[in-house]
């Protein structure tokens, strides 16, 4: 405390001093002590502005307009789902009915689906079609070229009228055998 030597001249104690400091000490604060407290005090009022001009803002947000924006979205969410779904029971039906064409023989499963009235095949929860026989009996009636035919071989038959055993067996192993063989297939 050169300062107070410098203020009180020859009348300065060391009694003085002490008195001095220990009233300083409890009523004063040091020069950092009060530089960081005054640092605490502007980064806490800067905090609050930000806070206030955030809370600001918010205020100007529309909630109203936020919820009408959430409920459209679940809408649309809602439909593109519905769509998915129908879309994939569309793709369920057909690969059922043209699985079931192919297994018919049908030459031409677009020209044979065209024939099938609309709407009138369901597919089960089993994935079996309903309705889809009835209508494939029909277009084999009336359109029988779309369908391979199915050739059924008759074994055996009437020897005096030309029928024979189709199926004479295995060739035999010499030739003289063979040559007859082959004659009578």
């Amino acid at each position: 405390m050169d300062w107070l030597k410098d203020i009180l001249g020859d009348a300065h104690t060391e009694d003085i001093d002490k008195k001095i400091a220990s009233y300083i000490g409890k009523n004063f604060v040091s020069k950092a002590d009060f530089r960081a407290e005054s640092d605490k005090v502007k980064n806490l009022e800067g905090q609050i502005a930000e806070r206030d001009s955030q809370l600001e803002e918010l205020k100007k947000v529309d909630t109203a307009g936020l919820q009408a924006t959430i409920t459209q979205l679940q809408n649309e969410n809602k439909q593109a789902k519905a769509k998915y779904d129908s879309d994939i029971a569309v793709m369920k039906l057909d690969s059922a009915i043209d699985a079931a064409i192919t297994a018919a023989k049908g030459k031409n499963a677009r020209a044979i689906k065209a024939l099938i009235t609309p709407g009138s095949v369901k597919l089960d929860k089993d994935g079996k079609l309903e309705g889809f026989d009835d209508q494939l009996k029909a277009i084999r009636e009336s359109d029988a070229y779309l369908f391979d035919k199915v050739e059924t071989r008759q074994r055996g038959g009437d020897p005096d009228h030309g029928g024979g055993d189709p199926d004479p067996g295995e060739a035999p192993e010499n030739y003289a055998d063979y040559v007859n063989w082959r004659k009578n297939q």
